[in-house]
């Protein structure tokens, strides 16, 4: 309903309530205060995700797990305080909640997940529990109000991009147990000024503190033997460095320093470099325009930086193929109306494309095998996609609400047709099926009430009773 105020009850039809389930309050526009009853114990994936005008949540004692992305993009939601006995939060659970300053962590909490509170730009500061042992992948990237960070001893693992962008970060204290300072750990934090690299540490890894344009010193201690590629580029402050004698130095990991002619140049340590293949110049304003990491010899695009109408991904980075567009590395990017996908691409993960209300294009690779659950899930301005017949899976709700889309030709490598995958494709007139097709599943194509062509739809096809619900069609295929 449009409640602005919901309390979710102890008991409904007489049975305890004990879950939350997946969704179940997604982009409820009216929703502004929740309170959950004593009892649940169970919040599932996006649960509350783009409740923009949510501002009050009351979470009891009962609940122990939280799924990814529960609160994600909630940008009205201020404070939120966790219980205690809570182990598990999902990833991304705030997420571009840009306008939360506090959380209360459960003290059981052993870890920060991917993205937990990336791009929550308000967030001043952050008190991490004692016995929190890993920060995960972007897990404060784009924390640019966050000013300090004390990183218990009981952390050993501090994962890639883990504060990427935290602007105004001035002072880091970091665990005595990290073995390395990971690739982007803490790439344009432009406040700090100072840096204590523990004892132990044996790496600082590729563009661990590039960018950080006020750091003045970096305590490096004899343990570190290897710096990676660009770890202090254009740290433009840093005028003296110590380094440890047996050091592999990579030859541009001070470029863009005052201290680049000494280093990077140096003979005495050039047969100690990790690497000499000349430095990209599009590399910086690769920064500009996106995030990503390195995995199996390809790069994942995890974030579109830019606000224009018209993206070309690249086809390397860093060396790297592109070769997956990473989980809604473009979701609710608004301004987007076309973008291009290198040949190199063969997957395309969850809720990458999702909300993106104006694409109106988009040129999909050959080789791409498998397009993740909702990943074009609200596209309002998609008109056509064409899907080659590499493509082996289209993910359930992959293309729910795309309300201009005409017409789809379903690959022949695709066997089944997911729950919900067309759901409210109002637009959506043809629809050509594979010879291979066994399966068409729940709600598929509900919705669809301009559907009057199903062109090669096998006779021994599976289909769900719902699957045509609301459709024109519907009737015909129980003739």
């Amino acid at each position: 309903g449009n409640s602005e105020t919901v309390v979710i009850p102890e008991e409904a039809d007489g049975l305890a309530v004990s879950t939350i389930g997946y969704g179940a309050f997604c982009k409820n526009s009216s929703l502004k205060s929740v309170v959950i009853s004593k009892g649940v114990n169970v919040i599932c994936e996006y649960a509350f995700a783009w409740c923009t005008v949510l501002d009050y949540v009351e979470i009891p004692d009962s609940v122990e797990i939280m799924g990814s992305s529960v609160f994600k993009g909630c940008t009205s939601l201020i404070s939120i305080k966790l219980p205690d006995e809570m182990d598990f939060i999902g990833a991304s659970l705030f997420e571009d909640c840009i306008n939360l300053q506090s959380v209360d962590f459960p003290k059981g909490l052993d870890e920060i997940e991917d993205r937990t509170f990336c791009n929550c730009c308000s967030l001043k500061s952050v008190s991490i529990p004692d016995d929190v042992l890993g920060i995960g992948v972007s897990a404060f990237s784009g924390c640019s109000s966050l000013r300090s960070v004390v990183i218990p001893d009981s952390v050993n693992i501090v994962m890639k991009n883990a504060f990427l962008g935290c602007t105004l970060l001035e002072s880091v204290t970091l665990s005595a147990n990290l073995t390395e300072i990971n690739d982007y750990s803490f790439a344009d934090c432009k406040s700090l000024a100072s840096i204590d690299i523990p004892d132990g540490a044996d790496s600082i890894c590729e563009s661990a503190f590039s960018g950080c344009s006020a750091l003045r010193s970096v305590n490096i201690p004899d343990s570190v033997f290897e710096i990676g590629k660009m770890a202090f580029y254009k740290c433009s402050k840093l005028e003296a460095i110590k380094l440890p004698e047996d050091l592999k130095l990579a030859p541009d990991a001070l470029w863009g320093t005052p201290l680049e002619k000494e280093y990077c140049r140096d003979a005495n340590i050039k047969n100690n470099i990790l690497s000499t293949e000349p430095v990209s110049e599009d590399i910086p304003s690769l920064y500009e325009e996106f995030e990503w990491h390195i995995l199996d010899d390809g790069a994942v695009i995890d974030r579109c930086l830019l606000n224009s109408e018209i993206v070309v991904i690249p086809e390397k980075i860093d060396g790297y193929p592109v070769t997956e567009i990473g989980e809604g590395a473009f979701c609710n990017c608004f301004s987007i109306q076309s973008v291009i996908i290198p040949e190199t691409v063969c997957i395309i993960d969850e809720y990458a494309f999702a909300n993106c209300v104006s694409l109106k294009s988009i040129e999909l690779p050959e080789i791409l095998a498998m397009i993740g659950d909702r990943a074009f899930k609200g596209c309002v301005e998609l008109e056509s996609v064409k899907l080659y017949n590499d493509v082996e899976r289209i993910g359930a709700n992959a293309f729910e609400d795309c309300e201009s889309l005409k017409s789809i030709t379903i690959p022949e490598g695709v066997t089944e047709i997911e729950r919900e995958t067309f759901q409210n494709c109002r637009s959506l007139e043809t629809v050509s099926f594979p010879h291979n097709l066994t399966k068409i599943g729940f709600c598929a194509f509900v919705g669809c009430g301009m559907l009057v062509n199903l062109k090669g739809l096998p006779k021994d096809v599976e289909i769900d009773g719902s699957a045509f619900d609301r459709t024109s069609i519907k009737d015909e295929l129980r003739g």
